[in-house]
């Protein structure tokens, strides 16, 4: 693939720390992913051209790099810090294990930790807690401060140096860790409970958090020891809030050869590796943006820095998503599903990497993706009939010209804390044993087997099937809070969650469509945001200017910033301004969802309504949130070149209501009769022939999101 050419002014250097293996914590602690994830990013670098001596690798289980200990760590940011220069483009990776302990008493540092607890990265020597003498608290041997990291942080950005920040671990310890969920998905958080840290000591330093603190280790350049540290840039990306876990996986979900990787990381990199220029802040967009396309709702990533809007590592120019033809048999390219290349998807063969399309010597489909090659098979599109592939052989490279979609939507079933005898067997194995077509109505189900990860989890709990999130397991996520929250807790799972439970009349028939129907509008909320991943680089996008103005019911009025995901409550009020900056006519729908899958269309204003705007025309709506549904909602603005005698392209039929937490009584529900009627709303994009639809270069997707919280 060619690269963006790096900035000629800047000088390019890294640090990338991963920590997999833990010496001194318990076996269920250990991770895979953070060898994977610095070892990716390190070629990444090395693609966009960033010279190898420049790049520092410190993790377990890489050939060549040193051990990721408290000292080499800190020794490293150090050099960085003592070195930098105002030419200098930094880039620190950091994967592994994060954790939080209570702010030692008198601490010069406690202002700047609200919740009363400094967040803490976890290096591989990593020790138990430690009174320290005479009363004065106490500290987790080793462990490296969300100060000290700042500290150098704020050393490099004196000097005028760019920093970009990348933390891929959790800084929390109020959630479950996935124990008895999937074996494919491990969280890099470890409790207090687990360093020794004394629930006495804990419960000393937390009366004063405020509810949703999101604490970062590196603050935006907010100075240390009296450092001007705002000469330089800087971007911080972190994988999770404070108050949330943050997933390892093995991805790409599916894949026969997947190995673990951070999910933030991961999903970072695929933008990277081949999509094209962006700013920090359009990069922070497309992470939020592919979570909810895997139905991932309980993590949110937090961005922060000073230059958000300034282009990814100083490139401004477009990338183009292009691959060598491998020297083999059959035609292949070297890159694959972790490259994010899907079967179905079409390349143009070129005869030279900056050739143009028009010398297209003809074009190919790719009909399997292994993890870095894929192989493709010719096929007739644009007008040029299918080639022979030893006139293909001819091209040097392959360029994608159209990105592929998989629909489908895999579930997992847990039903080890169902009330025995379990009534949820007989309907899940009915739907389960159900021919094509006869399932799940317009949804494509996969059935995963047990510790396989799943975009939805049907988890039996007492006597109610919860549909979880990919990253929530087996428990309530509010477990281990305190007592006093729990009624709290227990109500904000009712709000965010889907549950079902089965009366006594019910049967398994009526019981399998109430769950067919509710998988099925997990999967068409799902499948939208797959499709707004997908768009998210489409020239579209750039051509519909969107605005988003919040008045919070006190009335104080800001703006919204994009890459961000603010907390609203009941009341708030958001105006969504829609500007055409473009020469051609566009039609533009506007569709909310919500944390219970349901999908809300809020322009155009009802049936027959026109959406199309004009070259230069604006519009504008307004909408409420409210708090009967709680948890990560998001608006997803759909841009469509109108054209020329066209009728509209209006996507308000895909509207769905939330889904109940419903108890299924004697003679359910009428199945939906329109659902695979609305279903052709993904015409564009539905599966044909068994393989993905390409999506169209004329449509352009945006996604906000933002927190309900009460």
């Amino acid at each position: 693939m060619s690269a963006c050419s790096l900035a000629a002014n800047l000088n390019y250097r890294a640090l990338l720390v991963g920590v997999s293996g833990y010496p001194g914590l318990d076996a269920k602690l250990q991770l895979e992913g953070p060898r994977n994830d610095v070892t990716r990013m390190r070629g990444v670098l090395l693609q966009r051209g960033v010279p190898a001596q420049n790049i520092a690798v410190l993790a377990d289980g890489v050939p060549g790099a040193e051990l990721p200990t408290r000292a080499n760590i800190l020794g490293q940011l150090d050099r960085l810090a003592s070195t930098a220069k105002p030419n200098d483009y930094i880039v620190l990776h950091m994967a592994g294990h994060g954790s939080q302990q209570p702010v030692s008493p008198g601490s010069p540092f406690a202002r700047d930790e609200p919740d009363g607890l400094f967040e803490i990265f976890l290096p591989r020597d990593v020790g138990a807690w430690q009174n320290l003498p005479g009363g004065k608290g106490g500290a987790v041997q080793n462990a490296i401060f969300d100060h000290e990291i700042r500290a150098a942080v704020d050393r490099m950005t004196a000097t005028g140096a760019f920093v970009w920040g990348i933390f891929d671990s959790c800084h929390s310890a109020t959630l479950v860790r996935s124990a008895g969920g999937s074996e494919e998905v491990r969280m890099r958080q470890v409790s207090p409970q687990d360093l020794g840290v004394p629930a006495t000591a804990m419960d000393r330093a937390t009366p004063r958090a405020p509810a949703g603190t999101a604490a970062t280790p590196v603050a935006a350049n907010r100075g240390a020891g009296g450092v001007a540290a705002n000469r330089g840039g800087s971007a911080f990306f972190y994988a999770a809030q404070t108050s949330e876990p943050t997933p390892e996986m093995r991805l790409p979900a599916g894949h026969p050869k997947r190995t673990s990787h951070g999910l933030f990381s991961f999903v970072m990199m695929q933008a990277l590796e081949g999509g094209a220029g962006m700013s920090y802040r359009q990069l922070s967009q497309y992470v939020l943006t592919r979570y909810g396309g895997m139905n991932e709702a309980r993590v949110t990533p937090l961005f922060s820095g000073t230059a958000l809007d300034s282009a990814v590592m100083g490139q401004d120019a477009a990338t183009v998503r292009q691959w060598k033809l491998t020297d083999a048999k059959e035609l292949t390219v070297g890159a694959g599903a972790l490259a994010d290349l899907e079967e179905g998807a079409v390349l143009a063969i070129l005869p030279t990497p900056i050739s143009g399309l028009s010398e297209a010597i003809g074009y190919v489909q790719v009909s399997r993706a292994e993890l870095a090659t894929a192989r493709i098979e010719p096929v007739d599109y644009a007008g040029i009939p299918k080639k022979t592939d030893t006139e293909l052989k001819a091209g040097t490279v392959g360029r994608l010209v159209q990105q592929a979609m998989k629909f489908s939507l895999s579930v997992g079933v847990d039903l080890q804390q169902c009330t025995r005898p379990c009534a949820f067997d007989a309907p899940l194995t009915r739907l389960r044993n159900a021919k094509p077509g006869e399932g799940v109505a317009g949804a494509q189900v996969q059935w995963v087997g047990p510790g396989q990860a799943a975009d939805v989890r049907l988890t039996a709990i007492g006597d109610r099937l919860w549909l979880m999130p990919p990253t929530l397991s087996g428990q309530q996520a509010c477990t281990l809070r305190p007592m006093a929250l729990k009624a709290a807790c227990d109500d904000q799972m009712e709000r965010s969650l889907v549950s079902i439970t089965l009366g006594p009349l019910a049967s398994p028939g009526n019981a399998a469509q109430t769950i067919g129907r509710s998988l099925h509008a997990a999967s068409r909320a799902a499948n939208l945001m797959r499709i707004a991943s997908a768009l998210a680089s489409s020239p579209t996008n750039g051509q519909v200017k969107t605005s988003v103005a919040i008045t919070s019911k006190g009335g104080r009025r800001t703006a919204y910033v994009a890459g961000q995901v603010p907390r609203l409550e009941d009341g708030d009020k958001l105006l969504v301004t829609l500007e055409n900056t473009g020469r051609v006519s566009v039609d533009v729908t506007a569709l909310y969802l919500d944390s219970r899958y349901g999908i809300t269309a809020m322009f155009p204003r009802g049936l027959g309504a026109s959406n199309r705007l004009e070259s230069a025309a604006s519009d504008s709506f307004e909408l409420e949130i409210h708090d009967d549904t709680l948890g990560l909602e998001r608006l997803a603005v759909i841009a469509v070149e109108a054209e020329k005698q066209s009728e509209r392209a209006d996507f308000s039929y895909l509207a769905q209501p939330s889904l109940p937490s419903e108890t299924v009584t004697r003679g359910g529900n009428e199945a939906d009769g329109n659902a695979l009627f609305r279903d052709a709303g993904f015409a564009e994009y539905a599966t044909r022939g068994g393989r993905p639809a390409a999506v169209s270069a004329r449509t352009g997707m945006q996604v906000f999101s933002w927190q309900v919280v009460r």
